[in-house]
């Protein structure tokens, strides 16, 4: 087990630095859970963000669904059920019930999802184009778009109230004695001594561990801390806010999520006041860093024709609101989570592509065991298929970016 003891340490030149067990990139979600998680167990635990108001953006990102139609893989899978398990403890979770909407190519990827989730003991419901005509009559029919659909009821989805999530743990974080550096961020990091030494532009700190929770800037934290990156790339998703116009029939205040796979995906949230939130990758090319995606025109466009062609309803312009988001992926579509290679005491938790909400607990619990060299969640994990071996990084090269 590794062994942390609170200390101050002088740095060169008498520059007196604050020193912690663990310091956390990453304010966000996971980040927050992850280091009050750390905090509880008597930990000296920091973290910093480089936006002035982390963490306050958490309840403003698109619904968090635990939707495990689509799910790239059983360890991801895992991830989520476990997640769904710690949410409702927390009593964060409220039903909602999906529509994944199949285009005649790709009525397979239909058929193995709904097999997968059968194997899961997760029910769902094949849906021919005439179940989605009476059930969901304002979704345009068509081969191209719609020829089936896959439904999974209230039962087996849920929103996760991401606000409720990050409040709770914030508390947990401060009552434990955390610290929240916000505007800092990792610029350069050296290890020596048995611990890092953390340049923020405004901060000088030392960590025994860094855990990496920093996102899309996960593989730039690595970097600066001379170290690989671990072949994450981005892609980056466009929302948009708005209020609809029906050309028909209209979604009822208990409208599913529906998702439309394929080569132009779309992701719908039909709001009972008449908005809809929309999600769908951008036309960027995938090589564009975190920081330099951009909503433009184009991606707005896109989204308002993409909605048009699939439903019987308008996306009314101007829109309340919209943003870019960035996902990381790696290869496998597995996360990275584990110490980096060769004992440097780096931690890495990120790669999570569209699927960092939905895990975050699960992966923060994992970290926890990792950190103290424990194996206290292992027997919970278990029966979900999940243990920290199988997400260990340096198992992966190259990146197939998810589409969907």
């Amino acid at each position: 087990m590794k062994r942390f003891y609170n200390e101050q340490l002088i740095g060169s030149g008498h520059v007196r630095r604050q020193t912690f067990d663990v310091l956390v990139t990453g304010g966000g979600l996971l980040g927050m859970i992850t280091a009050a998680e750390l905090a509880a167990r008597r930990l000296r635990v920091a973290i910093i963000d480089k936006a002035e108001d982390a963490g306050l953006h958490v309840a403003d990102q698109a619904p968090a669904m635990l939707d495990l139609i689509g799910v790239p893989n059983r360890e991801v899978a895992g991830l989520m059920r476990l997640s769904e398990a710690l949410y409702a403890e927390l009593g964060v979770l409220h039903p909602q019930h999906v529509l994944h909407i199949f285009g005649h190519g790709h009525l397979g990827y239909l058929i193995d999802a709904h097999n997968f989730c059968h194997s899961l003991g997760i029910a769902t419901e094949v849906y021919e184009t005439d179940a989605v005509a009476e059930n969901h009559p304002y979704i345009r029919l068509g081969e191209d778009h719609c020829a089936g659909a896959l439904y999974g009821p209230e039962t087996v989805s849920h929103i996760v109230d991401l606000r409720k999530v990050y409040e709770h743990y914030r508390s947990q974080f401060f009552v434990h004695g955390g610290h929240f550096f916000h505007g800092e961020e990792l610029l350069r990091s050296a290890y020596g001594g048995d611990a890092w030494t953390i340049d923020t532009g405004g901060e000088n700190l030392r960590a025994r561990v860094i855990v990496n929770c920093a996102g899309a800037g996960a593989g730039d934290v690595a970097a600066r801390c001379n170290l690989k990156t671990q072949g994450l790339e981005h892609r980056h998703y466009v929302h948009i806010e708005g209020a609809v116009v029906p050309h028909g029939p209209a979604p009822d205040s208990h409208a599913p999520i529906v998702v439309w796979h394929g080569h132009s995906p779309l992701r719908a949230h039909f709001a009972p006041s008449g908005h809809v939130h929309l999600s769908l990758p951008t036309e960027h090319h995938e090589d564009v860093g975190p920081d330099e995606a951009r909503t433009d025109r184009s991606d707005l466009g896109h989204a308002a024709e993409r909605m048009m062609h699939r439903t019987h309803l308008a996306l009314v312009a101007p829109h309340r609101r919209h943003w870019t988001e960035t996902r990381t992926f790696t290869a496998d579509h597995k996360p990275l989570i584990g110490w980096e290679s060769g004992g440097s005491s780096f931690f890495w938790a990120a790669g999570f592509g569209s699927h960092g909400p939905q895990c975050a607990p699960a992966v923060a619990k994992l970290v926890v065991d990792g950190i103290m060299g424990e194996k206290t969640f292992a027997d919970r994990a278990e029966p979900y298929g999940v243990a920290l071996e199988q997400f260990k990084p340096g198992r992966v090269q190259k990146v197939m970016v998810h589409s969907a």
